[in-house]
């Protein structure tokens, strides 16, 4: 760290003192147009003009920044080894540390900074792409305002490139500018081309994302499509492409830890999105992303990326997360779409609710255990949740476990994982659970308990119709609209499920646990206990490991982890993975989509509420997550491992499918991880991930082909 730091010093020393830096007409290097006498806010500043180094070729010593309203200026950037010391031209093989000085024209701010107030800039992928984005020193001068941006990982500089013939050249480029199918090494594959980021392109080998895409079509997201489908009978099983109330396809897009398709960006901060918005014609269209840098690691001894046994299981039960998220964008578009700030709480459902009703069919007590042990007490070893060690957490502002807490504003910065996710789910199940007990006559309480109150049972079938029930209200059973009297908005849905207990969404948000901030309201409290009791309970030691339960609603068996039959390929005929790049256009029926029902009002059957409206929900991480071994470590004594080569444009769709390569999966884990998951830079607590379950163990077992549902009484 002390090299590290004596050679940015030097680098900045030899950049102040030669007057090398600032020396640039603004005026000159200016695009766009701007207000008069008012500063102009910039976002999504990326660096362009930055060739890839090569050896015995002077370094470039200017780059150009560009903004997302299309304005664009030039700075400087200084290229040093590792001794500190400027260097001009490049030898390859040896590793050189570039330094860009940002600034800020007059007349315009940068609005797009990250929590220590530093600009979020993108950087050309060539030059993160072994050692991530995060390697970036930020030093600010405060005289000049200067930004001085220092790559602490370095670039290791190659040879440079073999001279063609100028007929090879102009060949090549036919060839690549054709649909043509013929085998290249050099090449990469059209399927990775169609459905990866440069990002993941460039950090990644080919072999594992091809391998990753057809897991991903041919096994994880079909059957995750055909399990809630399968799991909620009354709700999602009688969707149909015919009936427009679930789309044909959706939109597959891979990077790592960031990425930008269609003009939307994804940045580092959840394990996956479904995002979804309208485009200028009025069209709906649909995407589900993947940040590989989640899940996918680095192994050292075999010299390949792979994902290890716990990490696939993040992934399989992610996918099925991300897949509620997507049947509710068509299901219950109305309630699921972002409105503008003054309506959202009339219209918007809220985020504990959208991430709750998403968290209660993945195994979320495993995944976030340690956000859950939080609730209760541990005493010689033994973890129990009471009603004091609950209302002393949710009560406690620095946790941010109150429902409150799992507003948007917080979601953009992190601070929402426990209220969304964890209290989100425990608030959605609660729901479901007063759903199943008191709409229905007769209904047996799905909780079962002994004589001494200890909870022997929870029926998650019945807390499932609960909920299927629910999604159902707010879709309606009929035209939809507010003329349909089978639609329901999630207020009163809310206060007939608890019988009048919660008048409407905001009662009960603000009920929830803690009552009036005198009184506890006991119902809630009492449930929480109960259930994150037997939860516990079914928790089992194997070879002195626990495994921790499930959490999902999906199957009473709370002793499996993961969902998902690795080694079955299925399909489906509803939310098929696109053959094409980018958002996919849905083909649900709009109109109806939005004659739903939510949090307050219900939809007219059209989406003018927003010319911005869209859907966007992701999966935060579980922490801890190592980000830092999910790639191969890189210091400045050490040479890079090769690089790949700049990606090319993305093609067309493929003529045909290529053949999925020998499953990379390795149950061992990879060299230097830690047995924890990687958190994203917005999560507040750390959290172990599911213990990884012994082939011993009793699987899930196989569900009946038909689920009994019931429908509450008219």
């Amino acid at each position: 760290m002390k090299k590290l730091i004596r050679m940015i010093a030097t680098i900045l020393t030899i950049a102040l003192i030669t007057g090398s830096v600032g020396q640039v007409n603004v005026s000159a290097a200016e695009s766009g147009t701007r207000p008069a006498n008012k500063a102009v806010d910039l976002t999504g500043l990326t660096v362009t003009n930055l060739p890839v180094p090569v050896g015995g070729v002077p370094f470039t010593k200017g780059v150009t920044v560009t903004s997302a309203q299309g304005f664009s200026w030039d700075i400087p950037v200084i290229w040093a080894d590792t001794s500190g010391k400027a260097v001009a031209v490049p030898e390859a093989g040896k590793r050189y540390f570039p330094t860009f000085a940002l600034y800020v024209p007059g007349g315009y701010r940068i609005s797009d900074v990250d929590a220590l107030g530093h600009a979020n800039v993108r950087f050309p992928a060539f030059l993160t792409a072994v050692a991530g984005a995060d390697k970036f020193v930020y030093i600010v001068d405060p005289k000049t305002q200067i930004t001085y941006i220092t790559y602490a990982a370095g670039f290791v500089v190659g040879p440079p490139a073999v001279a063609t013939s100028p007929e090879k050249t102009a060949e090549e480029e036919k060839k690549k500018d054709s649909d043509s199918d013929d085998d290249d090494d050099d090449k990469i594959s059209e399927k990775v081309r169609m459905y990866c980021d440069d990002t993941a392109i460039n950090t990644l080998d080919e072999e594992f994302l091809e391998w990753l895409i057809d897991l991903v079509k041919d096994v994880v997201h079909p059957q995750a499509v055909n399990l809630l489908r399968e799991k909620f009978p009354l709700s999602f099983k009688k969707t149909s492409v015919e009936n427009g109330d679930a789309t044909e396809n959706m939109g597959l897009y891979i990077y790592y830890k960031t990425g930008r398709v269609d003009g939307h960006d994804f940045e580092p901060g959840a394990l996956a999105y479904v995002d979804g918005f309208y485009k200028d014609d009025g069209k709906f269209v649909m995407l589900m992303a993947l940040d590989t840098s989640g899940f996918a690691t680095f192994n050292k001894d075999k010299g390949k990326w792979e994902i290890n046994a716990d990490n696939q299981i993040t992934l399989d039960n992610t996918i099925v997360h991300e897949m509620m998220h997507a049947m509710m964008d068509d299901y219950t578009r109305y309630g699921m779409a972002y409105w503008p700030d003054t309506e959202i709480r009339q219209h918007r459902f809220p985020n504990w609710f959208i991430e709750g009703i998403a968290s209660s069919v993945e195994n979320v007590y495993q995944f976030r255990y340690d956000m859950y042990k939080a609730l209760g007490t541990t005493n010689q070893g033994v973890l129990t949740y009471t009603a004091d060690s609950i209302l002393a957490t949710y009560n406690d502002e620095k946790t941010l476990y109150d429902l409150k807490n799992a507003n948007s504003e917080n979601k953009k910065t992190g601070e929402n994982t426990a209220s969304a996710y964890v209290m989100g789910n425990l608030a959605t199940v609660y729901l479901g659970y007063l759903y199943a007990k008191n709409c229905f006559p007769g209904a047996k309480d799905p909780i079962t308990k002994d004589a001494t109150g200890k909870v022997t049972d929870v029926d998650f079938s019945a807390i499932r119709n609960g909920i299927d029930n629910i999604l159902v209200d707010l879709h309606g059973e009929g035209a939809g609209g507010a003329d349909d009297p089978t639609v329901k908005t999630f207020s009163q849905i809310i206060s007939n499920a608890s019988g009048g207990l919660y008048t409407d969404m905001a009662d009960f948000q603000a009920k929830f646990i803690k009552g009036d901030g005198v009184t506890p309201d006991a119902n809630s409290v009492q449930f929480c206990t109960d259930y994150l009791n037997y939860l516990e309970s079914q928790s089992f030691e194997y070879e002195g490991e626990t495994i921790v339960a499930n959490g999902s609603i999906l199957d009473d068996n709370q002793k499996y982890e993961d969902p998902v039959d690795r080694d079955k390929k299925e399909t489906t005929d509803v939310y098929k993975i696109a053959e094409q790049r980018g958002f996919a256009e849905t083909s649900s029926d709009d109109t109806r989509a939005n004659l739903t029902a939510g949090t307050n009002t219900i939809g007219n059957g059209t989406h003018d509420y927003d010319d911005n409206s869209h859907t966007s929900e992701g999966q935060n991480p579980a922490e801890p997550i190592a980000v830092e071994q999910a790639q191969p470590e890189v210091t400045p004594e050490e040479p890079a491992p090769a690089e790949p080569a700049p990606a090319d444009p993305a093609p067309a769709d493929p003529a045909s499918a290529e053949p999925a390569p020998a499953d990379p999966v390795s149950e061992e884990p990879a060299a230097e991880e830690p047995a924890a998951e990687e958190p994203a830079a917005e999560e507040p607590a750390a959290e172990e991930p599911a213990a990884e379950e012994p082939a011993t163990e009793e699987p899930a077992p196989e569900d009946p082909a038909e689920e009994t549902s019931q429908e509450p009484a008219a």
